[in-house]
């Protein structure tokens, strides 16, 4: 007996002229596979960037500098929507200001929100994120992750928006949390869920291709074995793999990761990027912040060759 739920293929909403799997893969075939993510905190900002205990004019200092010392070096930026709403209206404010900034410099946005929730609240969350006619485009981006676990028609809203204009959405599959096998590992009738989703997925859009052009996934690098059980599943699918600086991930193990081509996989670094003495420069700010993207750059493509 199968566990996938029945679903008919569907067809696809009016397409952009330009899918997102296009865009980030042209992205990365410029600029390489790092995605720059920004998380900042107060408690961390380097006081060069203090503009006179203004929340939201620090926030939006401090992004403006990453945002323009990563130009040309990263795939795409990560904004993490948490680190900006544990401000308030204030943080709020600084994340749309940035929102709009990193468009100015042509930057792939992705929001990392981790939203997902019943279908009519999705629909909500999708034309707040994905849907350019909406005039309120404070929140405006090309991709936002987002959580499965409510049921695959939960997510209808956010698909037919991010087909319609060209948007993507990366699916919270395998995360690197230790606590996420209890329940992305769960296994029932000799298939884990993990894959029972992949499935069900893989059955609406009738093929990976159609699928990919959409749709990636969350996998943390922490966990190769499992990411390279998925890519058997999807190899051409776009993969984003947090968890390669500061939570330790291998990424020098080229085909749990990349499968077989190298420009279906995005790995985001924050902490590792953008952490330092809060004593620090301006301009030694910038110099560690090329340096360490460079540095990363290097290590990346040795597994490449």
């Amino acid at each position: 007996m199968s566990l996938v739920q029945s679903y008919s293929p569907r067809s696809p909403t009016l397409q952009a002229t330009s899918s997102f799997l296009t865009k980030i893969v042209d992205s990365i075939d410029k600029s390489g596979n790092i995605v720059l993510g920004i998380d900042p905190s107060l408690n961390n900002i380097p006081t060069c960037f203090n503009q006179s205990h203004r929340i939201e004019a620090t926030l939006e200092v401090y992004c403006r500098e990453l945002l323009n010392a990563a130009v040309g070096k990263v795939a795409a930026v990560k904004f993490q929507s948490a680190c900006f709403e544990q401000y308030g209206l204030l943080g709020m404010v600084a994340l749309s200001n940035s929102l709009s900034y990193a468009r100015q410099l042509n930057y792939i946005i992705i929001l990392d929100a981790k939203r997902g929730d019943i279908a009519e609240t999705n629909q909500c969350y999708a034309k707040a994120y994905l849907d350019n006619s909406n005039k309120a485009d404070s929140f405006l981006v090309d991709a936002i992750t987002v959580s499965p676990w409510l049921g695959i028609d939960a997510l209808m809203p956010f698909i037919t928006l991010a087909e319609q204009y060209g948007k993507g959405l990366f699916l919270v599959l395998r995360s690197s949390n230790p606590g996420s096998d209890t329940v992305q590992n769960f296994m029932g009738n000799n298939i884990k869920l993990s894959e029972y989703i992949i499935n069900n997925l893989l059955e609406i859009f009738a093929s990976e291709s159609k699928l990919s052009q959409v749709i990636g996934f969350v996998v943390g690098a922490t966990l190769p074995r499992e990411s390279e059980r998925i890519r058997h599943y999807l190899p051409e699918s776009m993969f984003l793999v947090p968890g390669m600086g500061a939570q330790g991930g291998q990424c020098k193990i080229k085909q749990a990761f990349f499968g077989k081509v190298t420009s279906r996989t995005l790995f985001p670094l924050s902490r590792s990027i953008t952490l330092m003495s809060r004593d620090i420069s301006r301009n030694e700010f910038n110099r560690v912040i090329l340096k360490r993207l460079n540095d990363y750059r290097e290590q990346l493509a040795e597994t490449m060759l």
